[in-house]
């Protein structure tokens, strides 16, 4: 039981994470434009 919880626990901690990187990646383009201009 305490293994099913710690790995739901990693999976959500996981998508949060991959959230996280995804928002940054696409706001990498943006941030360039802006230290360029």
């Amino acid at each position: 039981i305490r293994t099913a919880i710690g790995t739901v626990k990693a999976r959500i901690e996981g998508t949060r994470w991959m959230k996280i990187v995804t928002a940054a990646l696409k706001a990498t383009p943006l941030v360039i434009k802006i230290s360029e201009s």
